[in-house]
């Protein structure tokens, strides 16, 4: 959830009003308000760290997100405002706590959160349960933001019974914020199938179960082989190259990012993709983690990196790629034949991957979307490929 946080901790606060307001005067409860919507989004502070000093770890994986360090505050508080006498100051610490609970829960739609943190960092969220990958977690995206549009459509709701005295005028406005609301949802069905749909199983199920997410495990499937050199990396039986067809094609038609990777990744983190982003993600749904992958390699041989992995686009720069791939020996010269999978490299940091010997499939920012392209084509708009990155097995 990105927009709804403090909206949400606001709709709790006002459907609790009648055991925390008491005796308070307008002034004071606006204040109460206030701090429960700040507690709604606090959990997210983290984001300050991670767009302006370091990159190398998911906010949603650290104390900010956990549970019972907001608990222990909470109590802190209230035994506070108990010695003290002090309603306010114990209903204050009662709704900042109330506004994280309702951060954490909406956060757990997703990928999950570290919620038992100091006692372990392991990600519980619905993706924990088996029939979320069945059709829940591949339409996370309309999901979580029709979630979001009602719960800016109750606010709605509040705001207009509570302000507006005119029943016409007040039937009026509860007309349009059901037109709004049911515009927003048929808009949000439309764009779901323009969106790109990361299988979260990948990501956050433990394949082999070594207690390590396939997201940070070096090989998922527990048969010894490194993931970039295993043939079967999920050892389902069938070989990466006749998974990866169908993965490519699926995404066709995904819209492309149109602030390219801009607005703090907003578009991004709703499915939209950019021409490198889109390659890390693709990858991503084969097991193949680039950012995980990378800043291994880093650590061990950071020569040809122009970044390194504080930074947020440590894994969806293409000379970082190359750095890595090189090392790995896996950056192949031009007069290679291509397979399925390849990376090929442009000028300008321009990339594709490879769908067979004459297509590719690229996000193509001038035409807005994902699209397969005949190699020939591409090559004359953008001249002949530098390097070809390998990565799945032939």
């Amino acid at each position: 959830m990105i927009f709804a946080h403090a909206p949400a901790s606001l709709i709790l606060a006002f459907f609790t009003r009648r055991y925390w307001r008491g005796k308070e005067k307008v002034r004071k409860m606006i204040w109460l308000c206030m701090i429960a919507m700040i507690g709604g989004i606090f959990p997210d502070v983290d984001l300050f760290y991670y767009y302006f000093f370091s990159a190398t770890f998911s906010h949603h994986e650290v104390f900010t997100h956990s549970f019972f360090i907001y608990l222990v505050f909470f109590v802190v508080i209230f035994f506070i405002g108990l010695i003290l006498k002090n309603h306010f100051i114990k209903i204050a610490g009662f709704l900042f706590f109330s506004g994280v609970v309702t951060h954490l829960l909406a956060d757990s739609i997703g990928a999950g959160i570290v919620w038992l943190y100091p006692f372990s960092q392991a990600l519980f969220g619905l993706d924990n349960f088996a029939w979320y990958n069945l059709g829940f977690g591949y339409n996370y995206f309309a999901i979580n933001y029709i979630l979001e549009g009602t719960i800016f459509f109750i606010l709605a709701l509040i705001i207009i019974k509570q302000l507006i005295n005119k029943q016409k005028i007040k039937l009026l406005l509860y007309a349009l914020a059901v037109l709004g609301y049911a515009y927003g949802v048929i808009i949000l069905l439309f764009m779901n199938s323009h969106l790109f749909h990361g299988k979260s199983d990948v990501y956050y199920s433990d394949y082999d179960h070594d207690e390590t997410i396939n997201k940070y495990d070096f090989d998922i499937d527990g048969d010894s082989i490194h993931n970039i050199d295993d043939w079967d990396i999920d050892q389902n039986g069938v070989f990466n190259k006749k998974q990866f067809e169908p993965i490519l094609r699926e995404t066709e038609e995904i819209w492309y990012d149109p602030t390219n990777a801009g607005l703090v990744e907003i578009p991004l983190r709703m499915g939209f993709v950019t021409n490198t982003n889109y390659v890390e993600r693709c990858y991503a749904n084969m097991g193949i983690f680039f950012r995980t992958e990378m800043e291994k390699d880093y650590k061990e041989n950071p020569e040809g990196y122009l970044t390194g992995p504080e930074n947020k686009n440590f894994e969806k720069t293409p000379q970082n790629w190359r750095a890595w791939l090189s090392h790995k020996h896996k950056l192949l010269q031009p007069i290679k034949g291509i397979i399925i999978g390849d990376i090929l490299f442009f000028e300008n940091d321009y990339v594709a991957i490879v769908l067979n010997e004459n297509q590719v499939i690229e996000a193509n920012k001038d035409q807005g979307k994902v699209v397969i392209t005949p190699l020939n084509d591409l090559m004359n708009r953008k001249g002949h490929f530098l390097y070809i990155g390998r990565l799945i097995q032939n």
